[in-house]
């Protein structure tokens, strides 16, 4: 009785201390630009974010807005995968393409040159390279139409400026572009069916039978058992007991 009576005098000691400690969420919520229903923190990024003039992290199209150095250098080594995977060493010949992924490449620059004053750029070695099918004159053309109407990087845009696929998006891990193939309903169920993979995966990694497996054995094995002696038995061939 005297340990449960000072277990509960020390529970009742911290909860008063965490409430003396709890910041004054309310307080914080209803700052300029604070979202309700967020977490003390995130309303506080928020809060800050608006003040600044910052986007939080969706763009006017209501896609992830990509804006840090490491996202946008993300976003560059996906394209220089997705051309040495979808049109090989010599490069791409097309146009069109060559024209997407030259304007790609050279918002992307823009907007880490635009946080980075440091920021060395690699577009006019690359460019000539990889992207044979646009000439100098086009690049040039493209490069003055951007500077002119700069865009907001998000990844839609990237995706319906590339014309992205899902079977590309896989195939260069271009994690942060929307194929332009996928419904939303369509992206939510591979992100299950993704979910799904992964569980089953770190199930089989510990050791676990999948599912309806261990019974499907024990009526081979006692096909004339009843049915709680079946799952009895099932038990035990998992290493389980009251077999």
């Amino acid at each position: 009785m005297t340990n449960a009576l000072v277990k509960g005098a020390d529970g009742a000691n911290k909860r008063e201390r965490g409430r003396r400690l709890q910041p004054d969420t309310l307080k914080i919520l209803t700052q300029p630009g604070a979202t309700p229903g967020y977490t003390t923190h995130i309303a506080l990024a928020r809060s800050d974010q608006a003040e600044n003039g910052k986007p939080v992290c969706l763009g006017t199209d209501g896609s992830t807005l990509i804006r840090n150095q490491g996202q946008l250098c993300k976003v560059l080594v996906a394209l220089r995968t997705l051309v040495s995977t979808e049109y090989g060493r010599q490069g791409c010949s097309d146009p069109h393409a060559a024209q997407a992924l030259f304007l790609a490449y050279a918002a992307v620059e823009d907007a880490a040159a635009a946080d980075d004053d440091q920021y060395v750029r690699t577009l006019d070695r690359w460019a000539p390279r990889r992207l044979p099918g646009l000439g100098k004159d086009a690049r040039a053309a493209a490069l003055a139409e951007l500077r002119t109407h700069p865009v907001e990087i998000t990844s839609r845009f990237l995706g319906e400026l590339l014309g992205l696929t899902d079977a590309q998006r896989d195939r260069c891990e271009f994690w942060l572009a929307e194929p332009v193939d996928l419904s939303p309903e369509d992206k939510a169920e591979k992100l299950r069916a993704a979910d799904r993979q992964r569980k089953e995966q770190k199930r089989r990694k510990a050791g676990v039978r999948p599912k309806g497996e261990t019974l499907a054995l024990a009526r081979q094995l006692y096909p004339g058992a009843s049915r709680a002696t079946l799952f009895r038995r099932a038990r035990k061939l998992n290493g389980g007991s009251n077999a």
